[in-house]
């Protein structure tokens, strides 16, 4: 609590010696003999001197309390000296009248007054300062100088300083009253004056609102400067970890949010003042784009989408007042929710799929041999192959039949990476004809691709005694001995068919129909080239087999 016995009012000559703004020069001059005599003469005369100088008078008139008749103005000083918050509520006073109150009122803010109150307080004075009429102020003074006797005030503009420095002072007072709260209730006080007074950025704010957000900036500049740097710091941290991985990075990005949430909470008055004015806080601006940044280059360069995502949330709650970079966040996560959106359907298809290939089966009564197949791999016997090291496929059955009666049938798959083989034999169809079903939706389209992609690059593969190429296909020429020479043919030149478990390939004319027999059984990814081939006839105009890829 600050003495109320020292406010502004109480230090304007007309209280000091005990003067209305209707004593003439006579009793003033004895008014500051006698406060003289009561003890400090420079006081009275000083005092004496304020209200006979025609300019110094100005400033000490706009410094009372214009309009307000002399008894009424005694009982409002005392009311000040006693219970200074009553005055809150006083009313039929005139604008400036009631704003040299309040600034006196305002000295005995501080500890105590909780943010709601102060912001109210703030309010209530800016409107009375912006209610303050020049004309209206020149014609109270001018009623009470005719009765006193002091010459009259001829234009309104000579109140043009004295109103100003008026202002000034009212705005000081205001700022030393917060200074004198906790820190984190000032802010919070300036933060819902700001808010009230812009409705949240979208009107302009009252003059005095402006002026003490100008001045709250300038104080708030060294902390906020010294929170930035933590922050791009932070950033930078969390561009060079990246490479590593999520887990690394949580901790930073935890950090950062923490660093920037107390940044906000005192940069948001300012943000909220620079939006009502029609522009944006420069310091909240480049802070918002290098976290912006950070956010695409984790999503772009690493895949990052929960933690971009994290980023775009926290950067839109906490730099809201920012309207065209708002707008560019809304954007952003538009866009991050389709792609997380789209995660949500791959992981749901990729869980499918992993249900879709599993397989466990028991082969043989005794000692059965664990058959299986599932999203890490495929296990037979001792022996297990993860998917994706794959690189080669076979199977296909043999029917042996017994004395014209008996059937019997075996089947065989051969899984490969290209450096061992898992063989696999069943006499069951029904688990060769599942197990064989779920091996293809595991590894086929990725086979598919690889050959596809390897013929694009120009190179021939040799498949029995064929080669296949992009393009065409050289078949071997029929000889009644050996092997004949390889002829070209264009791919609309062939014609495929399957027989006796083998995918045959051959000329569409020709007098020996040149053509090959390619075994699913015996031969690695017939099966694949038989699917590329059909699927390549299947589309009209195709020239080249890695059309498929368009």
């Amino acid at each position: 609590m600050s003495n109320t016995s020292a406010t502004q009012l109480h230090k304007n000559p007309f209280h000091v010696l005990g003067a209305t703004t209707r004593d003439d020069r006579q009793r003033i001059l004895a008014l500051a003999e006698e406060r003289a005599l009561r003890g400090d003469p420079d006081l009275a005369n000083n005092a004496r001197a304020d209200l006979t100088t025609p300019r110094r008078r100005l400033t000490a008139e706009v410094g009372w309390l214009p309009g307000i008749a002399p008894r009424r103005a005694a009982q409002l000083l005392k009311t000040l000296s006693q219970n200074p918050l009553l005055l809150r509520e006083e009313e039929g006073l005139s604008a400036l009248a009631r704003a040299n109150v309040l600034a006196s009122v305002w000295e005995s803010v501080g500890e105590g007054y909780d943010k709601s109150t102060v912001a109210g307080f703030i309010l209530e004075s800016a409107k009375a300062l912006a209610d303050v009429d020049p004309t209206a102020v020149l014609r109270d003074i001018n009623e009470d100088r005719s009765v006193s006797g002091f010459p009259q005030v001829s234009d309104v503009t000579q109140l043009e300083g004295p109103l100003n420095e008026q202002k000034r002072s009212h705005q000081a007072v205001i700022k030393a009253a917060l200074n004198r709260l906790p820190t984190l209730e000032m802010v919070a006080a300036v933060d819902e004056a700001v808010s009230q007074s812009t409705a949240n950025g979208t009107v302009h704010a009252p003059l005095l609102v402006d002026e003490l957000v100008d001045s709250y900036q300038l104080e708030a500049q060294f902390f906020l400067e010294q929170e930035s740097e933590t922050a791009l710091t932070l950033v930078q941290t969390g561009r060079d970890l990246a490479p590593a991985g999520e887990k690394g990075l949580i901790p930073v990005i935890a950090r950062l949010e923490q660093v920037v949430g107390n940044w906000r909470r005192i940069a948001k008055p300012i943000q909220i003042s620079a939006k009502a004015r029609g522009t944006a806080h420069q310091a909240s601006q480049e802070l918002a784009e290098s976290i912006r940044d950070l956010s695409v280059h984790l999503y772009n360069k690493h895949d990052m989408l929960d933690i971009a995502r994290r980023l775009n949330t926290f950067l839109r709650r906490t730099f809201g007042e920012l309207p065209n970079f708002n707008a560019r966040l809304e954007e952003d996560e538009a866009h991050l929710a389709k792609l997380a959106k789209g995660a949500s359907e791959a992981e749901q298809r990729k869980a499918e799929w992993k249900r879709e290939i599993s397989l466990r089966a028991e082969i043989g009564l005794f000692h059965p041999n664990i058959l299986s197949i599932n999203a890490e791999g495929i296990s037979w016997k001792k022996a297990h192959m993860p998917l994706e090291s794959v690189t080669g496929l076979r199977w296909g059955g043999v029917t042996r039949t017994y004395y014209f009666v008996a059937r019997f049938s075996t089947y065989t798959v051969g899984v490969s990476d290209g450096k061992r083989e898992i063989e696999i034999t069943l006499d069951n169809k029904e688990i060769y004809s599942a197990f064989t079903e779920k091996l293809w939706r595991a590894v086929s389209w990725r086979l598919i691709s690889t050959l596809l992609n390897t013929l694009k690059g120009g190179t021939g593969l040799k498949w029995g005694d064929a080669v296949i190429y992009d393009d065409h296909v050289e078949l071997p020429r029929k000889k009644f001995f050996g092997k004949g020479e390889l002829v070209r043919y264009e791919w609309s030149d062939t014609q495929i068919w399957d027989a006796d478990g083998k995918f045959h390939i051959g000329a569409k004319t020709g007098k020996a129909l040149n053509s090959v027999a390619l075994s699913y059984k015996d031969f690695r990814n017939t099966i694949i080239l038989e699917r590329v081939i059909a699927l390549a006839f299947k589309k009209p105009g195709l020239q080249k087999l890695s059309d498929l890829l368009e």
